[in-house]
């Protein structure tokens, strides 16, 4: 009995594995080609624009879901995020997604760290690939 289970199982998890492997070609790709800041400057405790560039370059199409951009400071503590929704992408096209940072608190070098679908709700055939960062400059307004 032990021998056909241990068959069984190992057959099992093959079944698995084979299914993961065809289904993940078939999945989509969601990545971030591109994240810029869209204005002339950044000014301390004021709202800014900023644009993300987001690409399927899966197989199939993708379900809607968000972008994150997470604000570091230079001691890469956290001190802002920003959300705006990102919907379904066909295979091998790309959305521009438009958002609005709300601020950042002082004078200060940041890194603006955007991240396409960051709970993993979009099964995708790559899940290593959904960054992408920009450094920025704050400024006091004259």
């Amino acid at each position: 009995m032990g021998a056909i289970s241990d068959w069984l199982r190992a057959l099992i998890r093959r079944i698995g594995e084979l299914l993961r492997h065809a289904l993940g070609r078939r999945s989509p790709n969601l990545w971030i080609e591109m994240l810029a800041f869209t204005g002339d400057s950044i000014y301390v405790g004021e709202p800014f624009p900023l644009e993300a560039k987001i690409w399927n370059e899966g197989k199939s199409a993708s379900a809607a879901t968000q972008v994150v951009i997470l604000a570091l400071d230079s001691s890469y503590n956290k001190v802002g995020t920003t959300t705006a929704p990102v919907g379904a992408i066909q295979p091998a096209n790309y959305v521009r997604v438009k958002l609005t940072h709300p601020g950042l608190p002082r004078v200060e070098t940041y890194l603006l760290r955007a991240t396409v679908d960051p709970q993993n709700t979009v099964p995708e055939s790559n899940e290593h690939d959904n960054e992408h960062t920009l450094t920025v400059y704050v400024k006091r307004r004259p």
